[in-house]
């Protein structure tokens, strides 16, 4: 997972102020990703993205749902847990609506509205398929989700996502992908 070469196609100088850079800065200053977080049988994050599709930035909504499983329920190396990593559906109406509203209280780790139907949803979506990890060598998880994911945990449980989506010869990175920050709805 070589960050720095992210950065000249994203044009993203270390300490910028776009929040593709900022995904970046805070990967990189993440620790790997402690499961021991996740006290009940599941736990749900949301947060906001940037997709980078033929060097046109985008943002979307991200959510995640890591469930977890008895080792002899997923394949030998991979860690207990099960993962299902999403964009929200843009053709939701309420859902994309109170977004923001609910970005903005896990940001600030305050207390979410109960109506908020962002958070309803994430809290009720039943994945259909899921997805394994296991750790790198690194300080980062990888999901086996969209090819890859590399997830690693910020100071306040918060989790940061990168995934490059075209890796070219000798290992150049195009900067195509998804630079996620998620923060934990229920844990």
């Amino acid at each position: 997972m070589d960050v720095p070469q992210a950065r000249e196609p994203l044009k993203c100088a270390a300490g910028g102020k776009r929040p593709v850079c900022q995904v970046l800065d805070e990967f990189e200053k993440a620790d790997a990703w402690n499961l021991e977080t996740i006290r009940g049988v599941d736990a749900r994050y949301f947060g906001q993205a940037t997709v980078v599709e033929k060097g046109q930035p985008r943002t979307a909504w991200y959510f995640m749902v890591v469930k977890k499983v008895p080792t002899n329920d997923v394949p030998a190396g991979d860690l207990p847990i099960k993962i299902a990593i999403r964009e929200l559906d843009s053709t939701l109406g309420a859902e994309n609506t109170q977004a923001p509203k609910l970005l903005r209280a896990l940001e600030h780790d305050d207390t979410v509205n109960k109506g908020n139907s962002t958070s309803q949803y994430v809290k009720s979506y039943a994945p259909s398929n899921w997805d394994g990890a296991n750790v790198t060598a690194g300080p980062s998880t990888i999901l086996h989700a969209q090819g890859g994911m590399f997830v690693r945990e910020g100071k306040k449980r918060q989790l940061h996502v990168v995934h490059f989506s075209a890796v070219g010869v000798g290992g150049a990175v195009s900067g195509d992908g998804v630079y996620a920050t998620l923060y934990p709805v229920s844990w």
